[in-house]
C-alpha cells in the first residue's frame, strides 16, 4: 500500500497524472483492516478503483459489513466514508487535472516539489506526506497496519484542516516540524496551505441528505470555496482557480467555465474582498451556466 503512493507519484513525475493503484491489493487475499485503510488512501488517488486477481477472495465493500473495527464501526463503514471522501475532492481534482492536461506538470507529488528549499521536506517519508497540487497536503498512514499514531512533517507556515471545518481551531502554525497524529484506520488529515483557495463539495453530507453517489449527482449542487489567506503586517491574500464543464463534451471551447479567484483583506480595517473573474465562458449554454456547479454555495 505504501508503494502505491510513491508509484502514483512516479507516474505524475513522468507526466501521467491520472494514475492510481488497485485498492485493497491485487495479488493475494486482503484483510478487513488492509482493505479499509487502502480505501482511505485510495480516496485521494487521481484514479481510484478496487481491483482483484482471479481466484482471490472477494473484496467488494459489502464483504466487510459484519467485520467490526470496534463496537461502533465496521470496516464497511470506513470504506463507505472513504468513498464519500472521494466525492469531496472531485471539483478540486477536476480543476487541477484539466489544467495539467493543457500545461503539463505533476499533481500527486512529494513535499519537496512544493518546498524545494526545505531539506526536511526532502527526507520526510513520501508515503505519509503527499502534496495534492500546490494547495493541499494529505497526511495518511499508508504502510503500517495496526499503527494508530504516525509522525507527519509540515513545512513552515499555517495549515488548516479542511474536513473538520473547525475554523481557526483546526489550524496551526508550523515552524517546519513533525506532528504526531492519531491514525486509526478511518483517520487522515487534509490541510489547506496558506495563500490558497480551493473548490470542494461536502460529499459526506450530500450523500447522506441528498443521496448523492456519482459525479452527475454532484453537478446538481453548488460548489464551496475554502480559503486560507497568507498574511503579512498589512495584507492577507489568497488565490485559486476553478474549472467546470458538463463532464461529457470533449471540446472545452464554449462548453466550459473557468474562474480565477482572489481574496484580499486589509489587516488594519479587517475588511476583506473576494474577486471572481470569469476567464473562459460556456457560451454554448444558456446564461453561460453549465450546471449547478457554476453556483457558489459557500465560502
Amino acid at each position: 500500500m505504501g508503494y502505491s503512493v510513491t508509484g502514483v507519484m512516479m507516474h505524475n513525475i513522468i507526466g501521467i497524472p491520472l494514475a492510481g493503484s488497485d485498492i485493497c491489493g491485487f495479488i493475494f487475499n486482503t484483510t478487513p483492516e488492509l482493505c479499509a485503510r487502502w480505501y482511505v488512501v485510495g480516496a485521494f488517488y487521481p484514479f481510484s478503483r478496487n481491483h482483484n486477481n482471479y481466484g482471490n477472495e472477494p473484496q467488494e465493500p459489502w464483504v466487510f459489513k459484519n467485520d467490526q473495527y470496534d463496537s461502533t464501526i465496521t470496516y464497511f463503514d470506513i470504506i463507505q466514508n472513504a468513498m464519500r471522501t472521494k466525492l469531496h475532492m472531485i471539483r478540486y481534482y477536476y480543476t487541477q487535472l484539466s489544467g495539467l492536461s493543457a500545461m503539463g506538470g505533476a499533481f500527486y507529488k512529494p513535499l519537496f516539489f512544493e518546498f524545494p528549499n526545505d531539506s526536511s521536506a526532502l527526507y520526510a517519508p513520501q508515503e505519509y506526506n503527499i502534496m495534492l497540487g500546490k494547495d493541499l497536503k494529505l497526511s495518511v498512514n499508508s504502510n503500517k497496519l495496526g499503527q494508530d499514531s504516525t509522525d507527519f512533517y509540515f513545512p513552515a507556515g499555517t495549515w488548516c484542516d479542511v474536513f473538520t471545518k473547525a475554523g481557526t481551531a483546526g489550524c496551526f502554525l508550523s515552524t517546519g516540524q513533525n506532528m504526531t497524529m492519531s491514525t486509526k484506520p478511518y483517520e487522515f488529515y487534509l490541510h489547506l496551505r496558506e495563500g490558497s483557495i480551493v473548490p470542494m463539495q461536502n460529499g459526506t453530507e450530500l450523500a447522506k441528505t441528498m443521496n448523492v453517489s456519482s459525479t452527475h449527482d454532484l453537478q446538481q449542487h453548488p460548489v464551496e470555496m475554502h480559503l486560507l489567506p497568507l498574511c503579512d503586517a498589512t495584507t492577507c491574500t489568497a488565490t485559486g482557480s476553478y474549472y467546470n464543464d458538463d463532464g461529457v463534451v470533449f471540446s472545452q471551447d464554449t462548453n466550459s467555465n473557468m474562474y480565477d479567484m482572489t481574496f484580499t483583506l486589509d489587516v488594519a480595517t479587517s475588511v476583506g474582498t473576494m474577486k471572481i473573474v470569469h476567464t473562459a465562458e460556456a457560451t454554448s449554454f444558456d446564461k453561460n451556466k453549465v450546471n449547478a456547479n457554476d453556483e457558489l454555495g459557500a465560502v
